[in-house]
């Protein structure tokens, strides 16, 4: 493996768990910092940024389990950690702000998701599976 791909597999392992820590702090920074600073509609904001961030941070380390019988799945992770930066992100900033200039973010984000999942569920459609005799 080049270095150019090694590095590549080091992200690939290492943003999964970073989103995870980031999902953490975020929800715990919102529920005892922001708590009584923001609107309640700003705090659902932020709580909805901090869940789907962990849901997609762990949906990323399912897949690095398959990633060495079946290495395309890495772009799940790719789709996964965008969607959390324009979804999640754009979510942080108006629950912060309270500026919904950066809201059409927030269902492109969810796109990236759902292509992400949609991805993952072809390439398991596609899996040959071995059967014994």
């Amino acid at each position: 493996m080049n270095q150019y791909n090694s590095n590549i597999s080091r992200i690939f392992y290492i943003l999964p768990p970073l989103l995870g820590l980031i999902s953490v702090a975020a929800g715990a920074f919102g529920a005892h910092a922001l708590q009584n600073m923001l609107p309640d509609k700003n705090i659902v904001w932020w709580q909805t940024a901090s869940d789907y961030l962990m849901y997609h941070s762990l949906a990323s380390l399912f897949t690095l389990s398959f990633y060495s019988s079946l290495p395309k799945i890495r772009h799940c992770c790719s789709l996964f950690s965008i969607g959390s930066l324009l979804f999640c992100g754009s979510l942080f900033f108006m629950a912060i702000t309270s500026n919904k200039s950066l809201a059409i973010l927030t269902p492109i984000g969810g796109l990236f998701f759902l292509v992400g999942w949609g991805y993952m569920i072809w390439l398991f459609l596609r899996l040959k599976t071995e059967t014994t005799s």
